[in-house]
């Protein structure tokens, strides 16, 4: 989390965060489906002719059960358990690690193609966490590698039919850290299915305490950049693979 150091215009923030462009994160979800080994139908099960038509069905009931658990199981561990998953519609979660309730909307423009895009606004719930009748407050996302990226400090995502240009994760190192944010953008090479260079961009909640001019109280500030250590098409391929923040992004819906 950021703090500004003073009331003047450009003070200095400090930051500390979990992510450094040197980190190799050993964040590794686990999957449960190992309990089910068996992955063939029913119907090649060859039972015994001793076996009862009742316990048959039991038989059938039970492999389809597990089928079934070790599925939705694989689906679960595609997302770590730090990571707070984002989905269409309104999302709930704490933003600075001292009880401040939040939360984001995720909407999804639809363009009739294969480029609609997902935006994502972020907003405090009032002026403090103990302000639990206060106004919502918009937490722009604020600074770039080039500069400010998104118009009014929401976040969009990037889109082809095949690939995602730009995405992002939320998560928190442990349930009493701040909330960070990083985004995956891929460069658009030759087309939207081409394989390229990714680039994750590094966001610390930043808290304006003392009421600088100008400064929201809460805002997604840039801290740093790094680059993936291979090329992809898809950026939540490289979240995974280079972070294991997992395959699920915003477009999952």
């Amino acid at each position: 989390m950021c703090t500004f150091g003073g009331p003047q215009a450009g003070a200095t923030r400090r930051c500390t965060g979990s992510i450094r462009p040197t980190d190799t994160l050993d964040y590794h979800a686990h999957s449960p489906s190992h309990n089910c080994r068996t992955r063939r139908t029913p119907a090649q099960y060859a039972l015994g002719s001793g076996v009862t038509q009742p316990l048959r069905r039991t038989l059938v009931l039970l492999i389809l059960g597990c089928i079934t658990s070790c599925e939705g199981a694989r689906r679960t561990a595609d997302v770590p358990s730090h990571v707070i998953r984002l989905k269409n519609g309104p999302n709930q979660f704490e933003l600075t690690g001292t009880g401040q309730a939040a939360g984001a909307f995720v909407a999804y423009r639809d363009n009739f193609n294969a480029h609609g895009y997902s935006v994502v606004s972020f907003y405090a719930r009032g002026r403090g966490p103990k302000d639990t009748d206060g106004p919502r407050l918009l937490v722009p996302f604020v600074g770039g590698s080039d500069g400010p990226q998104w118009p009014g400090g929401v976040f969009t995502t990037s889109e082809g039919a095949d690939c995602m240009l730009r995405d992002l994760r939320l998560y928190r190192a442990t349930k009493n850290d701040p909330i960070e944010v990083l985004v995956a953008t891929r460069e658009f090479g030759m087309s939207f299915t081409d394989t390229a260079a990714v680039r994750f961009d590094v966001y610390h909640v930043a808290v304006n305490s003392d009421g600088e001019v100008g400064v929201p109280l809460y805002s997604i500030v840039w801290d740093h950049s790094f680059p993936a250590k291979h090329q992809y098409c898809d950026v939540n391929t490289a979240f995974e693979q280079e972070l294991k923040l997992g395959t699920v992004g915003l477009r999952s819906d």
